[in-house]
């Protein structure tokens, strides 16, 4: 199976591009993945995510923070 070039996009400008025709796209185009391919990302495919990931990870960590103090204002009213 071919491995999917990370580094390649038909997207040239990010502001007029059509998101929603982007999506139904993909979606009627996926890709088969195959799950029994346990190898080891490639140095370039490991950079080519990194910044995604470490991006991904501080939205997560403050939407989890922004998400326990609203709680504990619900939770711990006096």
């Amino acid at each position: 199976m071919e491995r999917v070039q990370l580094a390649h996009t038909k997207i040239d400008n990010l502001e007029k591009f059509d998101w929603v025709e982007y999506f139904r796209y993909n979606n009627s185009h996926l890709l088969k993945l195959d799950f029994s391919d346990n190898r080891e990302l490639t140095s370039e495919e490991k950079e080519l995510i990194t910044h995604s990931i470490r991006a991904f990870q501080i939205g997560e960590g403050s939407e989890r923070k922004a998400f326990n103090q609203g709680c504990r204002k619900i939770f711990y009213k006096k």
